[in-house]
């Protein structure tokens, strides 16, 4: 299904397929046994599929004071259980320093989902994360035209390429949009 994903956004140029062992996340100095314990229940694996940078996008960065996006990570989550999303979510946004698109992948449905960050004041080292970004699951495979809109609108070409800030900000507010429209 990753490939199918990358196929889906247009990620082609930005492939970057790499397996990411869970255990990379269990040894940040901030990680709690308790988000261990779901990482292993829940998670059946972590790949990074995509990095969108300068280098492979010819997009500028977009660094000020408070903000820095260098570099986007497209992420994919195999999950074996569902029940935790949202702490699972939580938790690997706020692990993660860069901004990333995270795609979590179960029963072959799709949840997307992004966070708003910007540098911590008291630490530049940490990022404080403003706002989480969740799509509700979509099947792929639907015919469903809401569903077939929204895998159009997020499409790597379909969003701003004035810089990183504006692309990834972009695609937060399509998945926010789509929330939106399912409340209504």
């Amino acid at each position: 299904m990753q490939d199918k994903v990358i196929d889906l956004l247009g990620l082609q140029q930005y492939k970057n397929v790499r397996k990411i062992p869970k255990n990379m996340f269990y040894q940040q100095d901030d990680f709690a046994k308790s988000a261990e314990k779901l990482f292993t229940s829940d998670i059946d694996g972590i790949t990074l599929i995509a990095t969108i940078n300068k280098s492979n996008s010819n997009i500028d960065a977009y660094v000020t004071e408070d903000i820095q996006y260098e570099e986007i990570y497209v992420m994919y989550v195999e999950l074996r259980e569902n029940k935790n999303i949202e702490k699972i979510i939580q938790i690997m946004h706020s692990i993660i320093p860069n901004p990333a698109i995270i795609l979590y992948e179960h029963n072959d449905t799709i949840t997307i989902t992004t966070a708003s960050k910007r540098k911590n004041k008291a630490d530049s080292t940490k990022q404080v994360i403003e706002d989480i970004y969740s799509s509700t699951p979509i099947d792929l495979e639907s015919t469903d035209t809401d569903a077939q809109k929204f895998i159009t609108d997020i499409h790597i070409k379909q969003q701003s390429f004035a810089n990183l800030w504006r692309l990834y900000n972009s695609i937060c507010d399509r998945i926010l949009m789509r929330e939106v429209k399912s409340i209504l």
